[in-house]
């Protein structure tokens, strides 16, 4: 029977659209303000400017994500991530 090691660093590579999870979670925002400026601003101009600005979006987070160079401008997430209760509490005894 084959035994499987446990791979606890998936989130950190993990990508949606090209995008890691962060990235993608700004993009999802982007579009979430552009439809609400759409919806309670209705123009025609506002239809054609939007889908614009949301795909150069898109185009600048994938060009930041793939040149490693400017990888110190984008924000960082946890190192580690567990499940474990972080507390002030010291249980040992003295």
């Amino acid at each position: 029977m084959a035994a499987f090691e446990i791979y606890r660093h998936i989130r950190q590579k993990a990508l949606i659209f090209g995008l890691t999870v962060n990235l993608f979670a700004v993009q999802m925002l982007a579009i979430l303000l552009s439809l609400l400026m759409l919806i309670f601003s209705f123009s025609l101009s506002l239809l054609a400017i939007l889908p614009i600005v949301n795909s150069g979006l898109y185009l600048l987070l994938r060009y930041f994500l793939n040149n490693p160079g400017l990888k110190g401008l984008l924000p960082k997430g946890k190192r580690i991530y567990s499940g474990k209760n972080i507390t002030p509490i010291y249980y040992e005894e003295d």
